[in-house]
Formats: C-alpha cells, sequence, structure tokens
C-alpha cells in the first residue's frame, strides 16, 4: 500500500501537535515518529502503531487495537 502522507500529517501535526520532541521520517513504506529521537510508533498501511510492552499490549487489545505483524512478500 502506498504512503499515506494525508494520515501522517493528521497524526503528525494535529494529534501530536502540542508535544515538543516529535518527528519523523519515511521508512519502509510508512513512517517511524519519534519522540526525542526515540521510537516510540509506526504508520503503515494507513495503520498507526505504538511500541508497547507486555502490560500495554494487553491494554492495546482490550480497546480494540491488534499487534504489527511483518510479512514478506511471496
Amino acid at each position: 500500500m502506498k504512503k499515506s502522507s494525508e494520515f501522517h500529517d493528521y497524526v503528525v501535526l494535529d494529534l501530536l501537535e502540542g508535544i515538543s520532541g516529535i518527528t519523523s521520517r519515511a521508512m519502509f513504506g510508512g513512517y517511524g515518529i519519534y519522540k526525542d529521537r526515540k521510537i516510540f510508533a509506526i504508520i503503515t498501511d494507513g495503520e498507526l502503531y505504538f511500541k508497547s510492552s507486555k502490560e500495554t499490549e494487553e491494554f492495546y487489545k482490550s480497546q480494540g487495537s491488534h499487534p504489527f505483524e511483518y510479512s514478506k512478500k511471496d
């Protein structure tokens, strides 16, 4: 799927606008989202995924989210 710059702009420029140190860069067909140069989320295939721990993973799942899964072509 093509990179969604519109969704990227919504997340980075609108939702995270008031948080200092937020940057992003294109990577692997999507975007990496950083806070003070540490990655904490990715945008791929029009979805936002947060880095998580065992504890936060369960919370995200309880809210209807699902983990990012990478699959190779072929």
